[in-house]
């Protein structure tokens, strides 16, 4: 989504200041959204078998 404004807006933009102010803020959003999907995935993977477990746990102890 980023980049296709970025492209529909280049036609638009007269000066180089605000060409590389949206640049960097994308470059920005595009570093904090990687980070923060590396986080999730690194969270998941260590709680997964906790997580797991206790579900697990719990739906064979529903069964008796």
């Amino acid at each position: 989504t980023y980049t296709f404004v970025f492209v529909k807006i280049l036609p638009l933009l007269t000066d180089s200041g605000v060409l590389y102010s949206l640049a960097a803020g994308a470059g920005l959003v595009l570093l904090f959204n990687s980070v923060a999907i590396y986080a999730m995935i690194a969270h998941y993977i260590e709680d997964k078998q906790n997580i797991y477990g206790l579900e697990l746990h719990y739906l064979d102890a529903s069964k008796k």
